[in-house]
C-alpha cells in the first residue's frame, strides 16, 4: 500500500499554482478559510459575473438610442450631449450600487448560515464589494465609450467584452510570468486588492483613486466624441 500522509490535499495543490497565487496576490490563503474560499472561488470572478452584465447593460442604454433612432427626438428637447451621456452614467451608477448591495446581503447570508460570519462579517464582505465599484464604474464608462463610437449596441458589447477578457486575461498571465509580472499595473482588475480587504488590510485608496481617475477620463473621452458626432435622424 501506498502511504499518503504527509502528503497535501487537493486545494493545496491547486494553489501551488501559479495563477491562483497571482489571484491571492502572493499572499498564502487556504480554502479552509473562509475568506480564502471567497477570495479565490467568488470574488476572482466577481468582474467577470458583475462586469459582462453591467458592460451589456452600459453599452445597451446608448446604443439602442441609436438603433431605435430616437438620438434626433431626444435631443429636440433641451437638453445638452453632456447631460445626456451623465445622466445615463449616473443612473448605471445607481444600479451598480444596488447590485453590490444585494450581493453583499447574500453573500453576508452565505457565510452567516455555515456559521463562518465571526471569521467574514458583514463589514468585510460589503467593505470587499463595495471596493469594487469604481471598478465596474470603469468597465461601464468604457462600454459607453464604445458605444458612442460605434453608434452600435453590437459593436459596442464586442468591445467592452473584449476589453474586460483582455484585462482579465492579462492579469493573469501576470500571475504566471515572471517577466511580464508588471503587466499587472496595467489591468484595472489589480487596483482592486480583494484578498487584502478579506484579510483586513482595508481598502486601499490609492488603487481606488486610480480606477476613479480611469473612469473619469473614460467618460469623458466618451462626452467629447459624442460631442464631436452628427445626430442620425
Amino acid at each position: 500500500m501506498i502511504s499518503t500522509q504527509g502528503a497535501g490535499t487537493a486545494f493545496d495543490t491547486l494553489l501551488e499554482n501559479p495563477a491562483y497565487q497571482g489571484l491571492a496576490g502572493g499572499r498564502e490563503i487556504s480554502f479552509l478559510d473562509i475568506r480564502g474560499f471567497l477570495a479565490l472561488e467568488i470574488f476572482s470572478w466577481w468582474v467577470l459575473l458583475a462586469g459582462i452584465y453591467l458592460a451589456w447593460r452600459a453599452v445597451a442604454s446608448v446604443g439602442e438610442d441609436y438603433r431605435e433612432k430616437r438620438m434626433d427626438l431626444i435631443f429636440s428637447t433641451p437638453i445638452s450631449r453632456r447631460r445626456y451621456i451623465l445622466g445615463k452614467f449616473a443612473s448605471h451608477l445607481i444600479v451598480t450600487l444596488f447590485i453590490c448591495l444585494l450581493a453583499s446581503a447574500v453573500m453576508t447570508a452565505s457565510v452567516a448560515s455555515v456559521g463562518e460570519g465571526d471569521n467574514a462579517g458583514a463589514t468585510v464582505i460589503s467593505g470587499t464589494i463595495f471596493a469594487s465599484l469604481p471598478m465596474l464604474m470603469c468597465i461601464q464608462a468604457f462600454g459607453m465609450l464604445g458605444a458612442v463610437y460605434f453608434k452600435t449596441t453590437r459593436a459596442g458589447i464586442g468591445v467592452a467584452f473584449l476589453f474586460i477578457f483582455f484585462q482579465y486575461a492579462l492579469n493573469i498571465i501576470a500571475a504566471v510570468s515572471k517577466t511580464l509580472q508588471n503587466a499587472k499595473y496595467a489591468t484595472i482588475m489589480y487596483y482592486w486588492d480583494y484578498t487584502g480587504i478579506l484579510l483586513g488590510e482595508g481598502v486601499n485608496w490609492g488603487h481606488f483613486a486610480v480606477l476613479t481617475v480611469l473612469t473619469v477620463i473614460f467618460l469623458m473621452l466618451t462626452i467629447w466624441a459624442f460631442e464631436q458626432q452628427d445626430i442620425p435622424t
